[in-house]
């Protein structure tokens, strides 16, 4: 989310927030058939990008760029359209190289800059309205609409919402290929909570379960949560 990639809410945004409208949908198939690759969204690492500039500096930045392929930087210095796709490898590459640029400038770690990255990139102005409209809803319909949000992040793979009742829920990520699994290993544990948190909801528990065939992956998280 994602995210990459925040995720959440940059996803939703881009989508001209309309996530409470409409039914659930699972499974979700979210296969972009021209992409040969995983790619990721521009709403998800436009925004991403821009905080990683205020937030660190950008010579720190450009130094992450630096160890990348010349396209690949080019790509990553230049303006990130929201409705653009855009390789996955190259953004967990700079990703990466931002975690080692920032441990060795500032101390942080890379769960900590992950977190900061999920948790503080979005608009703070859009951050407010989410938590007041999130919080007219019951959590169970706010989880339940968090499939279609993958729709919009990643090109590749199958999500769908296995469990949905008041204090859990079961996610699960299904037939993305292995070179998806770094991403979403580290985001979507990540995005759920912000979901959960913009609802007024503080995750107790987060079972996460992996399993591949070599080529593909399934990536499932059973999520216990409680009011805050």
């Amino acid at each position: 989310m994602a995210d990459g990639a925040i995720w959440w809410l940059r996803a939703q945004s881009a989508a001209r927030a309309d996530i409470l409208t409409g039914p659930p949908v699972a499974p979700i198939v979210v296969n972009e058939p021209s992409l040969a690759t995983p790619h990721i969204r521009g709403s998800v690492i436009g925004p991403a990008k821009q905080w990683m500039i205020r937030t660190y500096g950008r010579p720190l930045f450009e130094r992450a760029l630096a160890g990348l392929p010349r396209e690949e930087q080019s790509v990553l210095r230049g303006e990130l359209v929201s409705v653009g796709w855009y390789p996955l490898a190259a953004w967990s590459r700079f990703l990466e190289a931002m975690r080692r640029e920032v441990r060795a400038e500032t101390g942080e770690d890379g769960a900590t800059f992950d977190r900061r990255n999920v948790f503080e990139s979005g608009s703070q102005t859009l951050t407010k309205v989410y938590r007041f409209v999130f919080g007219l809803f019951d959590p169970t319909t706010i989880v339940g609409k968090m499939t279609p949000v993958f729709r919009r992040i990643y090109s590749h793979g199958r999500v769908e919402l296995l469990e949905n009742v008041p204090g859990r829920c079961v996610l699960a990520f299904h037939s993305a290929p292995m070179m998806v699994l770094g991403e979403l290993e580290r985001f979507f544990p990540l995005s759920v909570e912000l979901m959960l948190d913009l609802a007024g909801q503080r995750i107790v528990e987060q079972t996460p379960r992996l399993e591949s065939d070599g080529e593909t992956f399934s990536l499932t998280l059973e999520i216990r949560y409680r009011a805050e």
